[in-house]
């Protein structure tokens, strides 16, 4: 994970939304805490498609109590589609501070 300028950003929380209908299923969210070099990885995903954010490692992230959490940081997501047993990089950029 890298910001806008490029610089490697560790300890980021790193969270997979479920779209449309499913976004109510919350054993379908999973998340991570990126590493000193900016990588996390997710496992055990069910098929299917999503959006992954970043988020500083400081900032609250409560998507299990509302799952509309996310909808003003949807232009800051990257949206991924998983089949069973794939394997994908995302690079993404985490949602600004502001």
């Amino acid at each position: 994970m890298k910001d806008d300028q490029g610089s490697i950003v560790p300890g980021s929380h790193v969270v997979l939304v479920p779209d449309g209908a499913r976004k109510r299923q919350f054993a379908l969210y999973a998340d991570c805490k990126a590493d000193a070099e900016g990588t996390c990885k997710v496992t055990g995903t069910a098929p299917g498609d999503y959006h992954l954010y970043a988020f500083p490692g400081d900032a609250e992230v409560d998507f299990l109590r509302d799952p509309d959490f996310f909808k003003p940081f949807e232009d800051h997501g990257k949206s991924a589609s998983f089949a069973e047993g794939q394997e994908q990089q995302v690079e993404l950029q985490p949602v600004p501070s502001e």
